[in-house]
């Protein structure tokens, strides 16, 4: 997208979070912002915890033995002299 697009779309976002802040009274948001901050680090806690168990799920196929087709067949090659 645009960048101007998306800046309009970041300050129409904060103009919206101030308005739905601006229904309740004084006390609740600030409940609410400490309630927004906690969603925020469990989001990021989760994502860092995804991120951790596919890179290690990634590390573990990487480790794994390659067994060459040739190798693993019944058949053997003999050499005839």
């Amino acid at each position: 997208m645009n960048k101007d697009v998306m800046d309009k779309i970041r300050e129409a976002r904060k103009y919206q979070n101030m308005a739905v802040r601006a229904l309740f009274p004084e006390k609740v948001v600030g409940h609410l912002e400490v309630i927004e901050e906690e969603l925020k680090a469990m989001l990021k806690e989760v994502v860092v915890e995804v991120v951790k168990q596919e890179t290690k799920k990634q590390n573990d196929r990487d480790s794994e033995p390659v067994i060459n087709k040739e190798d693993s067949s019944k058949i053997k090659k003999v050499k005839i002299v």
